[in-house]
């Protein structure tokens, strides 16, 4: 069986200082770098997300 795991994106990047910050800057970089962090933790946990 696989684990499948949900992320709430918006809650995510608030509660992390260093995507916070690249949040206040420009939400769209907030986002790019948690997609960015997602796509390494999947190649390393090989977890659906």
């Amino acid at each position: 069986m696989s684990l499948h795991i949900i992320i709430d994106g918006y809650n995510l990047i608030r509660q992390s200082n260093t995507l916070s910050n690249l949040d206040g800057q420009d939400i769209q970089l907030g986002r790019e770098a948690l997609l960015k962090m997602l796509a390494e933790y999947k190649k390393i946990k090989h977890h659906k997300i």
